[in-house]
């Protein structure tokens, strides 16, 4: 007995050395602060209000408006740490946005990421959180950056998952595979039983290969399924392309193409009713002729193809928007906007309208 208690003893001891001589990981800050000032004509939609401050579809209304808002800033923490041979870390990034209140910044903060994840071996890592999708993983670079396409051809989101991710770096090409299983919905804010993902016994599954090369080139194709109800009444899927090729400080061209059914089901945001039949693309070019001013172009559509489509239901939404940002130094930039919206609607004239939007922003 003794002898056992000496020999628990020493190991304890060891663990605990060894327990202290791993580095803590240091989580440091980084995110932005941004403020908007918005100018539009005609009825704009955002996330089903009738603010303008992140605009998604046009309402057909005839009105213009202005708003101020700061909602687009963020905050967060990451960091790693090595434990022997491993790498161990974690990401927290928060943000300040309410679809019930767009122009006011008293809103609760929100997690947009935050996840810890280990790497085992060189290139190998697994992640634990509220992650990315790997479905459509690409962000447009529009300045309206919580509506970031949505409804407009871009689809993959945030939510809490187990992701695998395997990177294998031969110098000129850097494979990647990666595959999750995660949230397959978002429960309403009252709900207290499980939501219909749940009940399904089936996580979202998700997966994405693609291909590294030319150093910060990259391309990959992409997609999931998942479903729901008890017996999985109903299910959702999608696939998507991805490819972000920065050839030249004067070009450089990103953009998916996507196509799903029933995607609102799984918290991915598409015009039309939940069943709908989606097809939707975006891309964009970035250029930097001066180190004073980039120039940014994007164009996005999302079309509705399910058959039988109903009178009053939503058959396309469009999207056009260029930017001018001045860069003054490393971290600070002011901005300008402007971003036309065509939404058309079965047995209706198409509803127009478009937004400017200023805005100055200080990254750290």
């Amino acid at each position: 007995m003794q002898k056992s208690f000496a020999l628990c003893l020493v190991v304890g001891l060891i663990a605990f050395v060894r327990a202290d001589e791993d580095p803590k990981p240091e989580l440091k800050p980084y995110g932005f602060l941004k403020g908007d000032m918005y100018f539009s004509t005609d009825g704009l939609n955002s996330w089903g209000s009738g603010s303008i401050v992140a605009a998604a579809r046009a309402t057909g209304s005839d009105e213009t408006a202005y708003a101020l808002s700061a909602q687009h800033s963020r905050f967060g923490l990451k960091g790693s740490a090595p434990v022997g041979n491993m790498q161990i870390g974690g990401v927290l990034e928060l943000d300040f946005f309410s679809t019930k209140s767009l122009t006011n910044a008293n809103a609760n903060p929100r997690i947009r990421l935050g996840y810890a994840w280990i790497e085992l071996i060189k290139g190998l890592q697994l992640r634990f959180g509220q992650q990315w999708d790997l479905f459509s993983p690409l962000n447009p670079s529009t300045n309206n950056t919580n509506a970031n396409l949505w409804y407009n051809g871009n689809y993959g989101f945030r939510r809490p998952q187990v992701q695998f991710r395997y990177l294998m770096d031969f110098v000129a090409v850097k494979p990647i595979v990666q595959i999750s299983v995660g949230e397959g919905a978002k429960e309403g804010e009252t709900d207290v039983s499980p939501g219909a993902d749940n009940l399904s016994m089936l996580p979202m599954i998700q997966g994405r290969v693609g291909l590294g090369f030319a150093e910060s080139m990259s391309a990959g194709f992409s997609g999931f399924y998942t479903a729901f109800g008890e017996d999985q009444d109903y299910s959702a899927n999608g696939i998507s392309v991805d490819v972000n090729l920065p050839i030249h400080d004067l070009f450089a061209f990103k953009g998916e193409f996507g196509y799903g059914g029933g995607m609102n089901h799984a918290n991915i945001f598409t015009i039309g009713p939940p069943d709908s039949d989606i097809i939707g693309f975006w891309a964009n070019v970035i250029s930097k002729p001066l180190d004073f001013l980039h120039i940014i172009v994007g164009f996005a559509d999302e079309m509705n193809i399910t058959e039988d489509l109903a009178d009053g239901q939503e058959e396309s939404n469009l999207t056009v928007f260029g930017n001018l940002t001045f860069p003054f130094g490393k971290y600070f930039s002011i901005a300008a906007e402007y971003q036309f919206i065509s939404t058309t609607v079965k047995g209706q004239d198409a509803f127009t309208g478009g937004v400017i939007d200023i805005a100055a922003k200080i990254s750290f």
